[in-house]
């Protein structure tokens, strides 16, 4: 009988046992029973003796990796590669962004005799290399005349011409603590406003910003920057050294003001190469501007933020230039504006809307570096309404209307006359 046979007729005896206890009743049964489980226990001492022979030899014969090859995968398996984690904002070293503007205009006047309308076009593309934690390059492409500092609208016209694109932005940032050094061509450092410099005006020179104060309420930062207008070979250069105080203050969570005050001194001696643009209203004769140029601007802001969608902003901003003569008893120095604002733009829906008055006679500031929202850098009363909607996080329209006329006629450009003038702007812009 085989071993099998045996643990078979054990589990069957106790089966029969279980099932029907007068089975194992007799003495003949009991003995049998007896009989079988000690051989069912023999039986086991030799098994267990031959798996420890069995364990002897494999453990002395060929490597285990040969034996048990499914734990030695499970100990070899590499484990399965992490996620590379994204950059952080501060450790990319090549940043790309820009913005692309479609413009309708139209012009008109209260006597008919200033009708026009156009298409413009205005695309920028910005880059920026981190070379180390103190060090970054930086550059833009920009549509636009490259002879027109402070536009870089494209008008859609010339048969379809192409478009000009000119490198308007290239720079070395150095960042050492509150110390902020820019060298190149480059954004205005300043608070600002259209009166004094237009958004597109990048100057070129070298720049410092410093961080005199910082708190949980107050801000106190100074901007300087020498300004290389023109350099001339022969005679002397044409140039500006600026500076700036800007005085921060959270006086709640809702409410905000900031103060700025500047003094632009240019020297403007040599103009060889000064285009009509670059003298635009401001009182030229014989190569030469009459008046000089020693602005003092002065800046005040306020924001509350009555509710988070609703938020307000007034500002007002107004600058003397020391250096303008006077003709005939006329003032021909001062320029100020006020602005009212309420809404933001931050996600789909938002809107905002704005109004705002201003006033500058024409040697105020440089013409060349203000605003072109309408025909006149300087002498004019204007009256300005925009309203923004945001159709996206990244895309916008935009509606503005300029109301706007000559302040002093004895000033005014050849053919201009006194009537009041309209310029409406319907925008769409998009930034990435």
């Amino acid at each position: 009988m085989t071993k099998n046979h045996h643990i078979a007729r054990y589990f069957f005896a106790i089966g029969c046992a279980i099932a029907n206890p007068a089975f194992a009743q007799g003495p003949a049964e009991i003995a049998q029973i007896r009989d079988e489980l000690k051989s069912l226990q023999q039986l086991q001492l030799e098994l267990n003796d031959r798996i420890n022979d069995l364990e002897d030899r494999l453990t002395q014969s060929e490597p285990a990796s040969e034996h048990r090859p499914e734990i030695i995968k499970v100990a070899q398996t590499k484990p399965r590669p992490k996620e590379t984690p994204q950059p952080k904002a501060s450790q990319i070293r090549l940043s790309l962004d820009g913005d692309m503007r479609v413009r309708y205009e139209a012009n008109f006047s209260n006597h008919d005799d200033y009708n026009r309308s156009r298409g413009a076009l205005r695309a920028r593309l910005r880059a920026k290399y981190l070379v180390n934690d103190h060090i970054a390059l930086g550059g833009q492409l920009s549509t636009g005349d490259p002879d027109d500092p402070n536009s870089a609208d494209i008008t859609l016209s010339n048969f379809v011409d192409d478009f000009q694109v000119s490198l308007d932005k290239a720079y070395i940032r150095s960042q050492l603590g509150g110390l902020n050094l820019v060298a190149g061509k480059f954004s205005n450092p300043f608070d600002r406003t259209d009166r004094i410099w237009d958004g597109d005006v990048n100057p070129q020179g070298i720049s410092g910003s410093f961080d005199l104060l910082e708190s949980e309420s107050d801000s106190l930062k100074a901007h300087t920057l020498v300004f290389l207008i023109d350099e001339e070979p022969v005679g002397e250069d044409a140039a500006m050294v600026g500076g700036q105080i800007e005085l921060v203050h959270q006086f709640q969570p809702s409410f905000r003001t900031q103060f700025s005050i500047g003094y632009y001194d240019y020297r403007l001696h040599n103009t060889n190469n000064a285009d009509l643009g670059d003298i635009r209203t401001n009182r030229y004769l014989n190569g030469a501007f009459l008046s000089d140029f020693e602005i003092l601007s002065l800046i005040a802001r306020a924001n509350w933020t009555i509710s988070e969608q609703w938020p307000l902003e007034i500002s007002g901003d107004y600058s003397h230039n020391f250096g303008a003569i006077r003709t005939n008893g006329t003032h021909t120095d001062d320029s100020f504006g006020i602005d009212l604002r309420a809404g933001k733009l931050s996600r789909r829906g938002d809107s905002r809307y704005s109004y705002g008055y201003a006033e500058s006679d024409v040697d105020s500031t440089i013409a060349a570096f203000a605003q072109d929202n309408i025909d006149f850098g300087t002498n004019y009363i204007l009256h300005s309404l925009t309203f923004d909607y945001a159709l996206s996080s990244s895309l916008y329209f935009n509606g503005s209307l300029y109301h706007y006329r000559l302040k002093d006629m004895q000033f005014a450009p050849f053919g201009e006359g006194t009537e009041w003038r309209n310029r409406l702007r319907l925008n769409l812009m998009a930034k990435f």
